[in-house]
């Protein structure tokens, strides 16, 4: 199990662990993902409160220049909802000034369900 990594401004864990219950690896994106939510700026992309969830602020400019190049290799938005589709993570919410998006295994206190 690799050593979780509490970010200095609040103990949120930035490394999920190498392996799932069932023993299998999370694909790179999601490990990728996860510490991005992690890692980033709140005012960028954060978790909900309730942490089954993420949402992305509304500076995409800031989201591309600064937080997706530094976990992928591409820093489009289109390219990251893209990604998001393809593993069945779901927009939950309506509006147009940001965005918030779940998957059921995709949680922030449960890092072992990746």
């Amino acid at each position: 199990m690799a050593p979780l990594i509490l970010n200095e401004s609040s103990t949120k864990i930035t490394a999920p662990p190498a392996s799932n219950k069932d023993g299998s690896v999370p694909s790179g994106f999601i490990l990728k993902l996860y510490q991005m939510v992690n890692g980033a700026p709140d005012d960028i992309i954060t978790w909900t409160p309730d942490g089954d969830a993420f949402k992305i602020g509304a500076d995409l400019q800031r989201l591309e220049a600064e937080t997706l190049p530094q976990y992928f290799r591409h820093s489009r938005f289109q390219s990251l909802v893209r990604q998001l589709n393809f593993y069945n993570f779901r927009k939950v919410n309506r509006e147009r000034t940001f965005w918030v998006y779940k998957h059921r295994l995709f949680h922030r206190e449960r890092p072992e369900d990746l």
